[in-house]
């Protein structure tokens, strides 16, 4: 089952990644908390939630309705992540001040910041938080507009 999280279609159908295993076909729902309670009651053996960068930083930080104006990019989330990252008080200053998710992101990734991996594996465990110990293993993915990785988590869950 993998989770649509507002890609473009272009940028959906764009993706390909060979080492990515999807047992069960993909399913779309309106809203993480949706998806995530569905999950927890009916189990998957595993879950990979694919999305952009800026989608997948709202659930990080804890949002499960990732297309309502209730929650926008938290970028003084994003700069304390890229702090536990590595990042210098200079960067992560940068970085809560960046005008968007790509811009913290570019900035992180021009130092050798590995905001997306961070993001991604924040977003895993938000995901498992939902899903209350529930028998799914749970991967996330960051992509760009372009369909390009910026970052991912490994697979973890009971």
């Amino acid at each position: 089952m993998a989770l649509k999280t507002g890609m473009r279609q272009g940028e959906l159908f764009a993706l390909r990644w060979p080492d990515v295993d999807l047992p069960r076909p993909a399913q779309g729902l309106p809203n993480r908390d949706v998806l995530l309670e569905y999950v927890r009651r009916h189990p998957v053996d595993r879950l990979t939630i694919c999305g952009g960068f800026a989608k997948l930083s709202k659930l990080a930080a804890g949002h499960l309705d990732l297309y309502s104006a209730r929650s926008q990019v938290d970028k003084a989330f994003l700069a304390e992540l890229a702090r536990r990252g590595g990042a210098d008080p200079a960067l992560a200053a940068e970085v809560a001040d960046a005008n968007t998710g790509l811009a913290a992101l570019q900035l992180c990734a021009a130092a050798g910041v590995p905001l997306g991996d961070l993001v991604a594996t924040t977003a895993r465990d938000e995901a498992l938080a939902v899903l209350r110990g529930a028998p799914v293993a749970v991967d996330v993915i960051c992509i760009d507009r372009a369909g390009a990785v910026v970052g991912r988590s490994t697979v973890a869950g009971p």
